[in-house]
């Protein structure tokens, strides 16, 4: 049993290792030097090798469960919770956590980019840029549009989005500005971005 519990600590650490590989280049947790289409390239170049020991390791902790249990009882699920801290605790949260902090360490940059596309968008595009030299370090792309509101006394909403993580054909993590703090049920924001965190009055994490 103590050998089976040393070899899923020691895989359960790499695959951390693994997964902040992969943050670096495709999530957001910070905006890689090479781009996001190599980044995402070379994330999963990390993390596809991954997946198949993570399956021959269930195969024998499961076995470690029918062998051990006798003798062990609960202790032979350890395994199956090493390998569920790594991937979901010590994986995917501490990167949106990292992706968060980063977000409002360069909050100001942002602000400055929606003003830009405030005063530069007419209602009913759909503008699609890079961002400007200085800024780079924000994302990858900018997405502006508008939304219709509710009621016809209102302005319209101006959504500003920045591309800032890529998980292949999984989808996608943008920050998103909404000009009046929301994200209402019908909106083009709330039908494309089915996955929603608030991190202040305007913004939102956001992922498909």
């Amino acid at each position: 049993m103590k050998p089976l519990i040393i070899v899923n600590l020691v895989y359960a650490a790499i695959l951390v290792v693994c997964f902040w590989i992969f943050a670096f280049f495709a999530q957001g947790a910070f905006v890689n030097p090479v781009g996001l289409g190599i980044g995402v390239f070379l994330g999963w170049c990390v993390l596809i090798p991954m997946f198949p020991g993570v399956l021959v390791l269930l195969v024998f902790n499961i076995y470690g469960v029918f062998r051990y249990w006798s003798k062990y009882k609960l202790m032979t699920l350890l395994p199956f919770l090493i390998l569920g801290v790594a991937i979901k605790g010590l994986g995917f949260w501490d990167v949106h956590a990292m992706s968060i902090r980063r977000f409002e360490k360069y909050l100001p940059d942002y602000e400055t980019i929606v003003e830009r596309s405030e005063k530069e968008h007419k209602p009913g595009d759909w503008d699609v840029m890079g961002l400007p030299e200085g800024y780079r370090h924000l994302g990858y792309l900018v997405v502006t549009y508008d939304d219709k509101p509710i009621s016809d006394n209102e302005p319209n909403t101006l959504f500003v989005s920045f591309e800032v993580g890529h998980f292949g054909v999984f989808g996608h993590t943008h920050f998103l500005y909404s000009s009046n703090g929301e994200i209402t049920s019908g909106s083009k924001a709330y039908r494309g971005w089915p996955h929603r965190y608030r991190v202040n009055e305007h913004w939102f994490r956001v992922s498909d």
